[in-house]
């Protein structure tokens, strides 16, 4: 019982291949993918009889259930007739969507295999476009992809694409709006489409794309854009832009920089992420978080340059960490809620750092947080083992326990700025009982004082008043109408 699997080629039958002929002709049951290419009809005028996928493919509701379907029918065939082939369109089995179903059924029902390659449909499409002028492919070589497949996947915009197999408008559709994400509406692309025997290319705009006649046979031949062509960018571009900014003869500014002198700036753009959270701005949120990007691509750029790391040790570094701390996604744990994927989450890191007292996880939390954020993250730590007020009214207690000893410090004691401390700390455990982050607070309490101070400057200007000769007693009262909107102005 042997399954032949061979590829048609990619349209013209003089490229069905000598070695699939012979195999159809030796061929107890023959089945084709399609009766819609040449070689079908070609095996006609040889007079071989066939049979085809076209009623599964018009039957199935979905891809898995016509490649079950397909399996099921050439099972049958090895039963009752021993020596089965298959023609695909194609190179053959190992670049369609049938592989693997047909690799399952033929080893469940103990059949020899015999593989044989067509010629590439790519092939065909990359000569085609090339005669109707589309530039080479150059070094860097190509990318295939079948439009059936095309969600989640990321085409190198720098590298030629085709694109296999466009069957229909709705395929074409879909591989339009997939390539607009990442090149530009009006880019040269090449259509290719069996005619009269041969590949032919044609020269289109990409957004033109979904008006075009296609079906199975169709390729589109993508070419490559350049770096400073390129409308939408992806993370191999910024790269490679650092590259060129750190490389020979690149910015002067950006060679000399390290990650010391780096520091500030990473401080600096984590913020205005937080900010243009706080401003509901989704372009602003956009653009800063690319800042952040660039700062550890700029990080792992120098690292590379001193063979230490590269920006592959980055992504691999948090993608392992991902899939070791998503045990309930990716292994066999279970999370049914937020609250224990916390839980299987500081599991798991405590065994990768290999702690054993929960002090040691306290130090674990970085000295160069914003010190009200360290201070949450430190209480939190702690109230692992149970080490917590159970409601913020009693932590508010503690608030005014540690008031009282600063009080006492003012009044001629040493230890001001420790007291200071412990009363800071015990704000932050309230805050936090309380559902508050401290650090969002204090930034809007602080916001909120820039409002009303502006307002109080408002309306001594209206009054025909300066501040700065007011007084505290006057500047206080002033205030307080800000505060009351006695004044009449718009309140923060």
């Amino acid at each position: 019982m042997i399954l032949t699997v061979a590829g048609m080629g990619p349209g013209p039958v003089g490229q069905f291949t000598l070695g699939a002929l012979e195999a159809a002709r030796r061929a107890d049951a023959l089945v084709l993918q399609t009766i819609k290419h040449p070689v079908a009809e070609y095996l006609k005028e040889q007079g071989l009889a066939f049979e085809t996928l076209d009623a599964l493919y018009e039957g199935a509701e979905d891809f898995d259930a016509l490649n079950a379907a397909a399996a099921a029918l050439l099972r049958d065939r090895l039963s009752q007739n021993g020596n089965t082939v298959l023609l695909l369109y194609g190179e053959g089995l190992w670049a369609h969507a049938l592989c693997a179903p047909v690799l399952e059924m033929a080893a469940d029902a103990g059949a020899e295999l015999d593989l044989l390659p067509g010629v590439s449909g790519a092939d065909a499409a990359v000569g085609a476009a090339i005669m109707a002028g589309a530039p080479e492919a150059g070094a860097d070589g190509m990318q295939t992809v079948f439009a059936v497949g095309v969600d989640g996947i990321r085409p190198d915009v720098g590298r030629m694409l085709i694109v296999r197999e466009i069957d229909g408008a709705l395929a074409a559709g879909a591989v339009k709006l997939w390539l607009l994400e990442y090149y530009p509406a009006g880019h040269r692309v090449y259509l290719v489409r069996e005619q009269g025997g041969a590949a032919r290319a044609e020269a289109i705009a990409l957004h033109q794309m979904d008006r075009q006649a296609t079906d199975h046979m169709a390729s589109l031949y993508v070419p490559p854009v350049a770096l400073e062509d390129r409308e939408r960018f992806g993370f191999d571009a910024l790269v490679a832009i650092m590259d060129r900014l750190r490389g020979e003869g690149g910015c002067p500014w950006d060679r000399e920089q390290t990650h010391q002198t780096l520091r500030q700036y990473l401080i600096e753009e984590a913020y205005e992420v937080l900010e243009a959270i706080d401003d509901g701005d989704d372009e602003q949120l956009a653009d800063e978080l690319g800042d952040v990007l660039l700062q550890v691509v700029f990080h792992a750029r120098i690292a590379r340059e001193q063979g230490r790391f590269n920006d592959r040790d980055v992504t691999t570094a948090v993608c392992r960490k991902m899939l070791r701390r998503h045990t309930h996604i990716f292994g066999d744990a279970r999370a049914d809620t937020a609250a224990d994927v916390l839980v299987n989450w500081e599991e798991i890191k405590r065994g990768e750092k290999g702690v054993k007292a929960q002090s040691e996880v306290l130090s674990g939390v970085p000295r160069n947080l914003p010190a009200l954020l360290r201070g949450e993250k430190v209480q939190q730590k702690a109230a692992q083992v149970g080490f917590d007020w159970e409601k913020p009214e009693q932590a508010l207690q503690k608030v005014f326990e540690e008031a009282r000893e600063l009080e006492a410090e003012l009044s001629g004691g040493g230890r001001v700025g420790e007291e200071l401390g412990d009363l800071l700390f015990a704000v932050v455990n309230t805050a936090r009982l309380a559902g508050v982050n401290s650090e969002l607070a204090l930034t809007a309490a602080t916001d909120k004082f820039i409002g009303r101070f502006a307002d109080m400057e408002a309306l001594a200007r209206k009054e025909g008043l300066r501040l700065d000769e007011m007084g505290l007693e006057a500047l206080d009262a002033l205030w307080e109408r800000i505060k009351s909107g006695a004044s009449g102005e718009n309140k923060v």
